[in-house]
C-alpha cells in the first residue's frame, strides 16, 4: 500500500529526505518486502510470513495463495465470515465466524494463519484476540480447521481456548 509521504513531526528529520517521517521510509520497506513474498514461488515462506486480517480494507490483503503449482488460494470475506479456498478445480466456502455486527459474535476482529497447506489440504488457525465485551467478561480464542479438497470439507479441531 503506498502512501504519500508525511511530513516529518520534528524539525530536521534525522537521516531521512527533507521533510520525509522515518515511520513513512519504514512502511513503504515493509510493504515491498510484503509484495516480494506475496510474489515469491516459495509457498511455505508466503504463507507462514501473510497474516489475513478480518478488520483489512484492503482486498489484497485477505487473499492468498496458497499453492503456485496447482493455483490454490484462500480468500477471507470477513464481511460474511466466510474462508473461501479456490483453484481451477472449484470454488468451497466454509462459515467461520458470524458476520460483523452480529449480535452473537464474541470476536468481532479476528485473524486467520495458515499453519500448513498443499494442493490437497490446509491447516488453518483463527485467533481471536481478547476481546472484553462487557464488565468481567472477556473472550478469546484460538480455533484450528482442516481443509480437506478430497473430501470438500473444512472441520473445526483440536483446541478451542475460549473463555
Amino acid at each position: 500500500m503506498e502512501t504519500a509521504a508525511k511530513a516529518c513531526a520534528s524539525a530536521p528529520c534525522a537521516n531521512t529526505a527533507p521533510g520525509e517521517d522515518p515511520g513513512e521510509i519504514e512502511l513503504r520497506a515493509a510493504n515491498a518486502e510484503l509484495n516480494e513474498i506475496r510474489a515469491s514461488s516459495d509457498d511455505k515462506l508466503r504463507w507462514q510470513t501473510i497474516t489475513l486480517f478480518s478488520n483489512s480494507k484492503d482486498p489484497k490483503n485477505q487473499k492468498l495463495i496458497l499453492h503456485k503449482e496447482s493455483n490454490t488460494e484462500v480468500t477471507l470475506e470477513a464481511d460474511k465470515g466466510l474462508l473461501v479456498f479456490r483453484s481451477p478445480k472449484g470454488r468451497n466456502a466454509f462459515q467461520i465466524a458470524p458476520p460483523p455486527g452480529d449480535a452473537d459474535n464474541p470476536c468481532p476482529k479476528y485473524q486467520v494463519e495458515i499453519v500448513d497447506a498443499n494442493s490437497e489440504h490446509a491447516i488453518v488457525r483463527k485467533i481471536c484476540p481478547k476481546y472484553v465485551y462487557g464488565q468481567g467478561h472477556e473472550f478469546k480464542s484460538f480455533d484450528y480447521y482442516l481443509y480437506d479438497r478430497a473430501t470438500v470439507m473444512t472441520q473445526r479441531f483440536l483446541l478451542n481456548l475460549s473463555r
